[in-house]
């Protein structure tokens, strides 16, 4: 009973001690901190907001409980904001989630709703995020390394700077963006640089649900080198597992021959694609240059298909489904050629428009391969010759149907004074393979194509 005694005052002397003495640190705020998932307090949105601002610590998960629409100026956080750039240990991740329904945050200003840096993954949930016109900036925007989730029921819609600007990963497994507008010209911001998405821009985007449609791109007199898609733009990889990419829109007012654009989605590096669907995209010039296709522009690198469905989309220049392009390098000159492997899906009714009195190395209605390489062990590529209702086509500038130009497949190493030209006018079913090669400038092909 004795050495109880002295244990139990023992424990408390402890226990005083360290709730009264002065260590450097605050014990009870240092243990409040270590809780993963702690909810923010505040009692509106603007005061959550300037509590994380004060308070974020690094690798800890925020949940933002937004209970009533509201509407708020610009905000960001970032690495920086504490002077011994705490920030800076660890990934921060903050959830914002509606309470109820139809919870809707309005921006109040010109500038990105949301903007946060390389250590932070915002995580949006049952929440719309709106817009205003004439503003300059993405709706969110996350710069190099930065990490955007949306789940079911956010929404990312009707800003005039584009929906999403994300440097590091973009996962989306529901939700929608939509009605989004970017508006590019040699006086806007990123004139040197112009790499942009109506919807979305990110360097990486996994899509596992969710819908993507209705956004839009219109670019002027833009630099040489110009890369945009009306729906999503990736600069690195991109995979669709599920989802809806459609209606979206780019309009091309430049001269410049290098502009190169996708109604649907614009991929420099690699695209998977093993279900979903890209649809109803159109590509529209009224300048005297570009290239693009309706559906899905591949630059250099490599599209697998293993299911889906591309169809309907529709474009001023060759390529009306998928275009699969290449890269010059600006100092040795060499090519990089983009790659599409078909194991699966559907492509069909695509449109590609032709100049008719122009190059003869221009088609495509479904697929264009311009010294890329191209290899179909199954799925199905309509044609116009064989199917007019659902085919692929080739139309001119007036509507009116073009022959031989490859309504189902168009591949050429696009020389300009003696261009070899492979052709497939009829559907390309499932168990007709087919391929081709720009193999370094010395195309080779398979049997089994109508030219």
């Amino acid at each position: 009973m004795q050495i109880s005694s002295k244990f139990l005052l023992f424990f408390i002397l402890l226990s005083f001690c360290l709730t009264t003495c002065d260590y450097g640190f605050d014990i009870v705020n240092l243990r409040n901190d270590a809780i993963s998932g702690g909810i923010v307090p505040g009692n509106n949105l603007r005061e959550k907001l300037e509590w994380l601002g004060i308070n974020a610590q690094p690798g800890r998960n925020y949940l933002v409980q937004v209970n009533a629409s509201e509407s708020i100026a610009p905000w960001s956080i970032n690495s920086n904001m504490y002077d011994d750039h705490s920030l800076r240990r660890g990934n921060t991740t903050i959830t914002f989630r509606g309470i109820g329904e139809d919870i809707i945050i309005d921006l109040l200003s010109n500038g990105s709703l949301f903007s946060f840096d390389f250590n932070f993954t915002f995580i949006l949930e049952n929440i719309t995020l709106q817009g205003i016109d004439d503003n300059n900036a993405p709706l969110i925007f996350g710069t190099w390394g930065g990490n955007l989730i949306m789940n079911e029921g956010a929404k990312i819609i009707n800003n005039s700077g584009g929906g999403v600007d994300v440097g590091g990963n973009f996962t989306m497994n529901g939700g929608e963006i939509s009605g989004n507008y970017y508006y590019g010209s040699s006086n806007n911001y990123n004139q040197w640089n112009p790499r942009a998405g109506g919807g979305v821009r990110a360097n990486s985007f996994v899509m596992n649900s969710g819908k993507i449609l209705n956004n839009t791109a219109v670019f002027n007199n833009q630099s040489s080198g110009a890369r945009v898609a009306g729906g999503v733009f990736v600069s690195g990889n991109f995979t669709m597992n599920n989802g809806e990419i459609s209606n979206n829109t780019v309009v091309s007012n430049d001269q410049s021959w290098s502009f190169l654009v996708a109604g649907g989605v614009f991929v420099s590096d690699n695209f998977t694609m093993n279900n979903g669907e890209i649809s109803g995209n159109t590509v529209s010039r009224n300048g005297a240059g570009g290239t693009g296709s309706g559906g899905v522009y591949v630059n250099s690198g490599t599209f697998t298909m293993n299911d889906g469905i591309i169809s309907g989309n529709s474009s001023f220049s060759s390529g009306g489904g998928v275009y699969v392009g290449y890269s010059t390098s600006s100092y040795s000159q060499s090519i990089t050629s983009g790659t599409f492997v078909m194991n699966g899906g559907e492509i069909f009714g695509n449109t590609a428009t032709v100049v008719i009195g122009g190059s003869s190395s221009t088609g495509g209605g479904g697929v264009y391969i311009e010294r890329g390489s191209f290899t179909k062990t199954n799925g199905t590529i309509t044609g116009y010759s064989s199917d007019p209702v659902n085919g692929n086509v080739v139309k001119d500038e007036h509507g009116n149907i073009v022959s031989n130009r490859g309504h189902a497949v168009f591949a050429t190493d696009s020389h300009w004074s003696n261009p070899t030209i492979n052709r497939q006018e009829n559907t390309v079913g499932s168990n007709i393979n087919l391929s081709w090669s720009y193999n370094n400038g010395s195309p080779i092909w398979s049997t089994g194509w109508d030219f």
